[in-house]
């Protein structure tokens, strides 16, 4: 782990070692294009809530050709875990907006009462013109839960796409902008043993070498601190 060789790692693994991280980075790391598409399964199975395993997994599905095993993947992936850049590599071949409005309810379907499906419904409705649609799903978030500075900034943008140039919609958006200031930060990666939030999922905390630790959600402020490049594996 301290020198980067995580299909080595992965290999010397017990039961209770992180394998999907392991495997997530193993398969990263592989230039045969059939071994880092293993890894990448044994990833994904391993945790399927575990959004870069699943990304990893339906990537290397795609390039393969089987077009037809991505969306079951990340339907998978979505209903134990929810997160934007599973719905964003799925919607990524599809141009229509409103196919992409389908597409997108599909996706959530398992878990239509997550925070996170509502603000993806919000906003593919939007890109697709149906600012109304958007802006109940917008409700139905925050209703769910969600109070993040993402959920207002795209009431913002719906109530600048609806109500225009207007003395209406400009009061509406200083007030959705005024929401954006006073929420919550949006979610990140953060470690779980030390809490330092980091900018990218990493397989191992760089501060202190925690190998899986990482875990998507609500940063705490306490320790929202970017890790350092130069910081190395204990």
């Amino acid at each position: 782990m301290r020198t980067g060789a995580w299909a080595e790692a992965f290999a010397l693994t017990a039961d209770a070692a992180p394998k999907a991280a392991l495997a997530t980075a193993a398969a990263d790391g592989e230039t045969n294009a059939n071994r880092a598409l293993d890894l990448a399964k044994q990833a994904f199975e391993a945790d399927p809530s575990l959004a870069p395993a699943a990304l990893a997994y339906a990537t290397r599905l795609r390039a393969a050709g089987r077009e037809r095993r991505v969306e079951p993947v990340l339907r998978r992936a979505w209903e134990a875990a929810p997160q934007q850049a599973l719905a964003d590599l799925l919607l990524e071949p599809v141009n229509d907006p409103l196919a992409r409005v389908q597409a997108a309810k599909k996706l959530v379907a398992a878990n239509t009462a997550h925070p996170e499906s509502h603000f993806l419904l919000a906003r593919m409705n939007l890109s697709a013109g149906l600012t109304g649609e958007a802006r109940h799903q917008v409700q139905e978030a925050h209703k769910a839960g969600m109070n993040e500075r993402r959920l207002w900034s795209l009431l913002a943008d719906i109530e600048e796409q609806e109500r225009g140039e207007t003395e209406e919609g400009h009061a509406a958006q200083r007030d959705a902008l005024r929401k954006v200031a006073e929420a919550a930060p949006d979610a990140g990666w953060q470690c779980g043993a030390c809490g330092t939030a980091h900018e990218h999922w990493m397989p191992a905390c760089r501060s202190c070498g925690t190998a899986g630790g990482l875990r998507w959600g609500a940063v705490s402020s306490a320790h929202a601190v970017p890790a350092r490049e130069t910081a190395r594996l204990g």
